[in-house]
């Protein structure tokens, strides 16, 4: 599939090498698909791109030399480019058995999906149970994965006329604020800078759902477009500086405000492949 004959986005980012380094850049430049995911990726109005993951790709880009091009596309259709072979890298991506046949995963964090409210609405915890008894109408963000209970949840729900997919966090935010959900069920990281634009950052209150484990989140490398050599250089060097805590480091700057937007995430340590 040719998809620069799709209507998508192409940015190209030549990132250039930022000091001397021993290994040689990668074959060709490197097509990474981003969403709007919160803070770690953020897509403005003009087409620029910023947050977490293009910063830590430029650090990537230092100690390797290759290039990327960013193709902004909504999550689901993010999701089909990757499993179609038509983008080599896909960032903040849960983990599955069916990802794992199709690339190479490195993990760089693990995640929690939580309910995300007006405050005073909810209670700080509830059991997976409960939330389904309580009749809640919530809004999820299609194509979010965040491990076998939340997608349990989601079908639980979908299954009656109580749960909400919509295309990107800021349109969940807007249905939140306009009183159509009673919760948003998210990771509060990715919710964070879409409750900051509708102005709802400091009105919100983050319930924990018992039962719902953390799932790995990480960089999948497309086996099928990337040749060999390209995904363990790129392996290598994106596992290295998770494991030195860059990743964190920048997580915590962009999330520094609001206080709860980084409940839920845990971050690994020690070099990761």
């Amino acid at each position: 599939m040719n998809i620069l004959r799709r209507p998508v986005v192409l940015l190209l980012l030549s990132l250039q090498v930022l000091a001397a380094t021993a290994q040689a850049a990668c074959s060709r430049p490197v097509k990474v698909v981003i969403s709007p995911m919160g803070r770690n990726m953020m897509v403005e109005a003009d087409g620029g791109i910023g947050g977490v993951v293009p910063d830590f790709l430029k650090l990537v880009a230092s100690r390797t030399g290759c290039q990327f091009e960013f193709i902004t596309v909504p999550r689901a259709r993010a999701l089909v480019l990757f499993e179609n072979g038509a983008v080599d890298l896909i960032p903040g991506t849960t983990r599955t058995d069916e990802r794992d046949k199709l690339g190479l995963f490195v993990h760089m964090y693990n995640s929690r999906a939580m309910l995300i409210a007006l405050a005073g609405k909810l209670p700080p915890e509830l059991g997976l149970d409960e939330v389904s008894r309580r009749g809640l109408r919530l809004g999820a963000v299609r194509g979010n994965n965040y491990g076998p209970e939340y997608l349990r949840l989601v079908a639980e729900a979908g299954s009656l006329p109580r749960l909400s997919l919509v295309p990107d966090p800021d349109t969940a935010a807007r249905m939140l604020g306009g009183g159509r959900f009673d919760a948003v069920l998210a990771g509060p990281s990715v919710f964070a800078e879409a409750a900051q634009r509708a102005g709802l950052a400091d009105t919100l209150a983050i319930t924990q759902v018992n039962g719902m484990q953390p799932t790995q989140v990480g960089i999948y490398l497309n086996r099928q477009a990337v040749p060999a050599a390209d995904q363990a250089r790129l392996a290598d060097a994106i596992g290295a500086l998770v494991g030195r805590g860059e990743y964190s480091r920048l997580v915590r700057q962009y999330y520094a405000e609001p206080k709860w937007s980084t409940q839920g995430l845990s971050f690994v340590v020690g070099r990761q492949r």
